[in-house]
């Protein structure tokens, strides 16, 4: 089944707050729910137990990988479908009846559908682009673990759940300015491929995003539960596609206390989180969910 795109920007966003809806809450991590730095979700745990006394359905969209995801999974208590590198693939909890109709392969505990180019294509295309550009890109498949340990922050375990990538391959370009990174994406651009800005890498993917992925589970979940409301929340450009899908938009301050202009000139109308990192998100939520229980109330 081809999934359907995403709404125009703005679209869903216009809609009013639904008589009944099961609330859906689409998710970046890094620099969103998680502390870019540590991390932690810990200054985001009011809303997530509120979250989860509502039943609403929270799902992680980030770019990390599906190794990556389930080790969060386990440590915010979820069991909820998720989006992985970048739209690249989205995993459903597998033996749910209403998933049976669903063109997806099972993959461990989840059901999975594959949106994305396959990794190795990916790669052959960045050393394609590299040659082509003459300019110093390095990709994930390049670097040990111990140098995105490095990089990132993270220890050798997670840098090696980092690096089982399947759809996305996150890499850098040296020297890194806007004349290069403009020849990586045009070049990109002639062989159908996206590069798409995450929080500490450029990422290069292919015929897939976080909104296209967002698309195809809100037509999922709405077969699932009926009517839902879709919130959105991310810090980084990769993230536009997602908030431009969902109908509350919200954009989570970078750790500059700023917001990113690439969101906010796409999206002046979403909802600006007043917080860094998970402490906005945690905000954000609250005051969400304190809008609608009011509408309901009504």
């Amino acid at each position: 089944m081809t999934p359907p795109n995403p709404p125009p920007p703005g679209e869903a966003a216009a809609t009013g707050w639904p008589e009944t809806a099961r609330l859906v809450l689409y998710t970046d991590l890094d620099g969103t729910l998680l502390d870019e730095a540590s991390y932690s979700f810990d200054a985001a745990r009011p809303a997530l137990d509120r979250v989860r006394r509502r039943r609403a359905v929270l799902v992680l969209c980030t770019s990390k990988t599906r190794a990556e995801v389930e080790a969060i999974q386990q440590q915010l208590e979820l069991y909820q479908p998720f989006i992985v590198e970048n739209g690249g693939a989205a995993y459903l909890p597998a033996g749910d009846p209403n998933l049976l109709w669903w063109d997806g392969a099972p993959c461990t505990n989840w059901l999975k559908v594959s949106l994305g180019m396959p990794y190795r294509r990916l790669v052959r295309r960045l050393r394609k682009i590299r040659r082509l550009t003459d300019l110093t890109l390095t990709g994930f498949h390049e670097m040990p673990p111990e140098s995105i340990a490095e990089a990132c922050g993270l220890s050798l375990p997670e840098a090696r759940r980092a690096k089982q990538r399947e759809f996305d391959e996150p890499f850098t370009v040296d020297p890194d300015t806007p004349a290069a990174r403009r020849a990586v994406t045009e070049e990109a651009g002639r062989m159908d491929l996206k590069v798409s800005a995450g929080g500490r890498f450029l990422h290069l993917s292919g015929g897939s995003d976080k909104g296209r992925a967002v698309a195809m589970l809100d037509h999922l979940l709405q077969r699932r539960l009926g009517p839902i409301l879709t919130i959105g929340l991310g810090d980084s450009p990769n993230d536009l596609p997602m908030l431009q899908a969902v109908q509350r938009p919200v954009i989570v301050q970078r750790p500059d206390g700023g917001y990113h202009p690439g969101l906010t000139s796409q999206l002046p109308e979403a909802r600006r989180a007043p917080g860094i990192g998970p402490a906005g998100w945690n905000r954000a939520v609250l005051d969400l969910l304190d809008e609608f229980d009011h509408h309901a109330r009504k």
